[in-house]
């Protein structure tokens, strides 16, 4: 059993949520940890995991062996490199980072600790987009010259629609390029490779950290 801490308890939760409890003969949640106490508590109450307001103790408790940062991406950092200073292995939500220095120094961080790290990017195993992927791979088509991606996200049009609250903050890392637009740059790279030049390198062969 892998001993999972998942820190932040907001809307990123329920895909985790889901696959922890799919693969609940191979992995354990530990401590579910927020600050905030009405989020752990429906954390509790929803998925049944334990839970916890100390953060930093769920990352050093000497049963995690992974952790999962969800929190919005403005404290990806710090999270972070608290956990490969634990030896913890880390999946990482997207965006990955406020800025590219802050990418570059989480990445040297987890590699001085020799752990697994992994950027979170659901929708790059999602059915149609791993198909696609496949199939130019396999040379299907031939090498891509030139390739349209539109997405239609048809839940903001709606006046009720729900969104995380750092959406429209940018200093916490806000905004629609980081909490859409890096799907569909993540999507892009995985489906026609990381240099996107028919190379024939195609993502999937090592994670991206776009």
């Amino acid at each position: 059993m892998i001993g999972i801490a998942v820190i932040g308890l907001g809307n990123a939760l329920e895909p985790h949520a889901k696959s922890l409890l799919d693969l609940k003969d191979r992995v354990r949640v530990v401590w579910a940890a927020a600050r905030s106490e009405a989020r752990t508590r429906e954390a509790a109450a929803r998925f049944g995991f334990p839970v916890t307001s100390d953060i930093a103790r769920a990352i050093a408790d000497p049963a995690v062996a992974a952790v999962l940062v969800l929190a919005p991406p403005n404290v990806h950092l710090p999270l972070a490199e608290a956990a490969f200073a634990a030896g913890k292995h880390v999946l990482c939500e997207k965006p990955f980072a406020m800025d590219l220095a802050e990418a570059r120094g989480m990445l040297a961080a987890a590699e001085r600790a020799g752990v697994v790290h992994v950027l979170g990017v659901e929708f790059r195993f999602a059915t149609a987009h791993e198909l696609l992927r496949r199939t130019i791979a396999a040379g299907a088509i031939g090498t891509p010259r030139q390739a349209l991606f539109a997405w239609l996200v048809p839940f903001l049009s709606h006046p009720a629609a729900q969104t995380p609250d750092w959406w429209e903050d940018a200093a916490r890392g806000g905004g629609f390029l980081g909490a859409w637009g890096s799907h569909l740059i993540d999507q892009v790279r995985v489906t026609l490779g990381h240099g996107c030049r028919g190379s024939g390198h195609h993502a999937g062969s090592r994670p991206s950290s776009a």
